[in-house]
């Protein structure tokens, strides 16, 4: 746990920048993945003996993860994983259609049968996952899934603003997909695959969307309309 002293003191000397940005990469993929849920404590001497490295460039991942609000700093300098909300999980979920759709669109011309077929691939184990309730993988390969769409055009400043929205949604997604059980009739995923082969950036846009809506909005919002219940009940 890192006290008031030692977080404000954070980096007054140089640490080789390759060590504190593998531990950066680290978390952050841990976070985008769902592996540290809602709440958990991030302990700074877990983290440097897990890795193997000292406590200076852990401190200085958590500081970055805490700026880019994927971490959160409380009263008691305890540092955690951020607990979800229902105005925060709305102004997420705008952000990620906003900001997705634009990448879609951008990569469309780029997008070949290759890239078609490496989506497929990728799919195709998500569905794997979900049948056997791996959700931490179907989470995670979900982010694989829109990445690879993504960056099939180079984004200098889209897929850092899109990977920001992941690193604060991707611990929610897996608690909501373990707590809450949804079937679904519509494969998003089919009608972006569809809307990549026929060029059809409209289709896509509009898949997009309703694949972030359908997916982890519908979830969110049952997961976070439940836990409201919960807490009511148990103050009445």
């Amino acid at each position: 746990m890192i006290n008031s002293s030692t977080y404000n003191s954070i980096s007054t000397q140089s640490v080789p920048a390759t060590v504190q940005q593998d531990i950066y990469n680290k978390l952050r993929n841990k976070l985008i993945e769902g592996v540290i849920e809602p709440g958990k404590s991030v302990v700074v001497a877990e983290i440097s003996k897990t890795y193997g490295v000292s406590a200076m460039p852990v401190r200085e991942a958590i500081r970055r993860l805490v700026s880019e609000n994927a971490l959160e700093l409380l009263d008691n300098r305890r540092i955690r994983v951020p607990m979800m909300t229902y105005e925060r999980f709305d102004q997420l979920l705008a952000a990620r259609i906003a900001l997705e759709t634009l990448a879609a669109e951008r990569a469309l011309p780029s997008i070949h049968n290759d890239k078609i077929s490496k989506l497929l691939e990728i799919d195709k184990l998500s569905d794997e996952m979900l049948e056997r309730e791996d959700f931490l993988g179907v989470v995670g390969n979900n982010f694989v899934f829109h990445r690879c769409l993504y960056t099939s055009v180079h984004s200098i400043a889209l897929m850092p603003l899109i990977e920001s929205i992941w690193i604060q949604l991707g611990p929610f997604m897996v608690t909501a997909m373990q707590r809450v059980s949804i079937n679904y009739t519509v494969d998003r995923h089919a009608e972006i695959l569809t809307a990549l082969e026929r060029k059809d950036v409209i289709a896509l846009r509009i898949a997009i969307k309703a694949d972030i809506r359908d997916g982890i909005g519908q979830l969110g919002e049952i997961f976070l309309h439940e836990q409201a219940n919960q807490v009511e009940n148990r103050i009445t």
